[in-house]
């Protein structure tokens, strides 16, 4: 029931009205004596909140159509005892169908009462009064069906795949407002209105449905002749036009002709009067060359509109197909990676002799460009001079240059250019260290590109596992959430519940704007899981698409505060707070080395590199070596502290990553539990190796993280430790202002440092 609202009729509700006069208007035709079936009508229409005025209009303009006084005086006494009625339901804004249904019931006295009616010959053997109250009976429970059928029409038609129970209703008003245009019209003209409806449905639908529309459509022929011959003649038809129809509309519409001239031969048609013969061939005729005219553009626009809310039962297996595919194709390419990994691999294993290589290049040079042409050179060798060559070579690889107190003992005896053989070998160092600058840069970047294969090899194989598994099927599920969404006042045309138990997710299609939380906590209600909207897209004008994905147990708040260094423009410190995906977030707090511009450079650089790659699904221990090499290779100095934790949100698990960095804490129930770490900053050393914990947070636990510039303020991890004892926080930002204003208490307010303090409170959402 809708509120009540002044008459107010758009330029598209011109059409509804139309059809709904027409309606009210054949109604009064159903019966032989002019009954009131169109008072069923008029009660649905107010119940649907249609306009006061133009309904009582419409039922008492069908009632002007019974040529009789006395019977527009009944049909004035409904009208009239229904605007009142519903009127001041409206007024007091009543919504209860029950109570408007009692409305038609209350105004039946005035038909029992005062309707003229004659005796129907079938119930003779019942008293005229008793045959009213059946009659008013029947009306009455009409009007339940019209009821629902008009709400149906009005809001769920063309918008979602109808129920077998709503499919019902609007079939019997239908079929009702159809007996009264075949008892109106006669048989010619309403074939006519009923092959072209028969036509139109076969071109739009182009499934056996169409037979099925034929046969409803032979219903009132069928029961006023009592006769099944219309219901095989009218499925003749639709069976034909099925037929052809893959051909064209014309061959369609050709052969529905050919069949109908048939027929009537077998009828004596062609033996009657001419004008008889005329008037029905022109009964097909006249609906089939109309159908013709109907222009294409139109019809495809009702086809796509109309394809909205069938149902594709090929949907499933397409989408399992394309999983399946996408998989394999997901997981060559991850061998193709691995295989770059071991290729990279490979190469940096055959170049591991590559100093050898050097030293015996560097002795062979030395002995061509001075042995050779030494007097002293057979003397040198029957000496092992060799020995003494390798052990000077070995020790200025070394040190990177050879002097004087480097000749080995038996080297500075006996030969008589030392001298020379010193400056030989600091050229051959000098040009051996640029070969190994470059080298070591080449194995750098090979075993960069090494790490960065494996870590894609991973995430795409991980996505091909899950793209090759088959979406579970939840049917009854599927089901129960339609039922449930139609009862909170949901218009819903496609459900589709897939994942597996721990990861199960919902997107359906829903008309209207309504609100969100409607529809999760339909769906809470149903599947048993605490939910929550993970995407919203926008269709069309008034067509959406929710996607709802299960709701992780927690969630986190966090706060920062932050301070530069006096004297500074920019602060070395940055942080960072970023949800992965929606059961993982990050949280981390960079320190580059030194302050202003440049630190602040190196911080964010490594922030934003941290950021990219965990947002792509890379391992932790990978990432950090990736951008830790990435550092490295600026031969500037490009350091940076890491303070990092991946926290999943479903479990409460954290996976904290400590990189040069001070000490952290965890608030936990009274308690503090203190993290350190013993590595160096990112981009000093080639190898990594960070201070990895696994912690498991509970309710309300604060995970706290501070830049080198707090911990300092604090003068020892002690006074610091002791200091934290004293708070209970509650509020991770208040907990951030409160830590960092102590720090500068204690610098008397002039930092001598950039100083950051970054909260993160962990809180149940279920």
């Amino acid at each position: 029931m809708r509120a009540f609202r002044k008459p107010k009729i758009r330029e598209h509700d011109l059409v509804l009205y139309g059809c709904l006069l027409a309606c009210s208007l054949l109604l009064s035709f159903v019966g032989e004596q002019g009954e009131p079936f169109s008072l069923a009508l008029l009660f649905a229409m107010l119940s649907n909140g249609l306009s006061l005025p133009l309904s009582c209009l419409f039922f008492l303009a069908a009632g002007a159509l019974t040529l009789s006084a006395e019977k527009f005086v009944v049909y004035g006494c409904q009208a009239f005892f229904l605007f009142i009625a519903f009127f001041l339901f409206r007024r007091l804004g009543g919504k209860n169908r029950i109570l408007s249904a009692l409305f038609v019931l209350l105004a039946m006295p005035f038909f029992v009462l005062l309707f003229p009616l004659a005796s129907y010959p079938f119930l003779d053997f019942l008293p005229l009064l008793w045959q009213k109250i059946l009659l008013a009976a029947a009306i009455f429970l009409l009007a339940l069906f019209f009821d629902a059928a008009l709400s149906i029409i009005l809001h769920k038609l063309t918008r979602c795949r109808l129920s077998r129970e709503e499919l019902l209703c609007v079939a019997i008003f239908l079929c009702t407002a159809a007996t009264g245009l075949y008892r109106v019209s006669g048989e010619l003209i309403y074939f006519a209105v009923a092959l072209f409806f028969i036509l139109l449905y076969t071109c739009l639908f182009k499934n056996a449905g169409a037979v099925v529309f034929a046969l409803f459509c032979a219903l009132p022929p069928a029961l006023h002749q009592f006769s099944p011959l219309p219901f095989a003649l009218y499925a003749f038809y639709a069976g034909m036009a099925l037929f052809f129809l893959p051909s064209g509309k014309f061959p369609s519409v050709l052969a529905v002709a050919f069949a109908y001239t048939a027929i009537q031969f077998f009828f004596g048609l062609y033996t009657a009067q001419p004008l008889t013969i005329t008037f029905t061939l022109l009964a097909c005729i006249l609906p089939c060359v109309l159908f013709l005219c109907i222009p294409a553009p139109l019809m495809k626009s009702a086809e796509k509109k109309l394809i909205l809310y069938r149902e594709n039962h090929l949907s499933r297996i397409a989408i399992n197909r394309n999983r399946a595919a996408i998989g394999e194709r997901l997981y060559a390419l991850s061998n193709v990676f691995r295989r770059i990994e071991n290729t990279f691999d490979t190469i940096s294993d055959g170049n591991r002799d590559g100093d050898e290589n050097a030293r015996i290049h560097i002795r062979d040079q030395i002995q061509s460009e001075l042995c050779a042409a030494c007097s002293n050179a057979e003397k040198c060798r029957a000496l092992g001079m060799g020995n003494a060559f390798d052990m000077l070579i070995a020790v200025g690889c070394a040190k990177g240059k050879a002097g004087l107190i480097d000749l080995p003992a038996v080297l500075s005896s006996n030969c008589i250019n030392a001298g020379g053989v010193l400056f030989c070998l600091n050229k051959q160092l000098a040009e051996y260290r640029k070969y190994m600058l470059e080298a070591e840069n080449a194995r750098s970047g090979r075993a960069l590109i090494a790490s960065q294969a494996q870590g894609i090899s991973e995430i795409l194989k991980n996505i091909a596992l899950e793209q090759s598994q088959a979406l579970s099927v939840y049917d009854e599920k599927e089901k129960a959430l339609f039922a449930a969404l139609a009862k909170k006042g949901v218009i819903c045309s496609e459900i589709l519940v897939y994942g597996d138990e721990e990861n199960i997710a919902v997107t359906l299609t829903v008309f209207g704007r309504c609100e969100s939380a409607k529809i999760v906590q339909a769906a809470e209600e149903v599947l048993g899981i605490p939910l929550m909207t993970g995407e919203k897209l926008v269709l069309s004008k008034d067509k959406f698409c929710y996607t709802l994905r299960k709701k992780p147990r927690f969630d986190a708040a966090f706060g920062v505060a932050s301070v530069k260094k006096k004297g500074e423009s920019q602060s070395g410190d940055t942080h960072s707070v970023i949800r992965i995906d929606e059961k993982r977030f990050l949280a981390a707090l960079s320190d580059g080395m030194g302050s202003g511009p440049a630190a602040r450079r190196i911080s964010e650089s490594a922030l934003s590199l941290l950021e990219s790659f965990y947002r792509a699904g890379m391992p932790g221990d990978t990432i950090l070596s990736t951008v830790n090499k990435l550092l490295t290779f600026n031969r500037e100095e490009s350091f940076a502290c890491i303070d990092l934790a991946s926290v999943e949100l479903d479990s409460g698990r954290a996976d904290i990553f400590k990189v040069g960095s001070p000490l952290g804490c965890i608030f936990s129930e009274g308690t503090i539990r203190v993290l350190e770490g013993e590595s160096l900053p990112l981009g000093m050393l080639d190898e990594l190796r960070p201070t990895t914990l696994s912690v498991q947070l509970q309710e309300n636990d604060i995970l706290v993280f501070f830049s080198d510039g707090v911990t300092d303020a604090f003068g020892s991890s002690s006074d610091l430790f002791d200091y934290l004892k004293t708070l209970d926080p509650l509020n991770p930002q208040a907990l951030a202002d409160d830590i960092l204003r102590t720090a500068l208490r204690r610098m008397n307010g002039t930092p001598g440092d950039d100083m950051t303090v970054l909260a993160v409170r962990i809180f149940t959402t279920i």
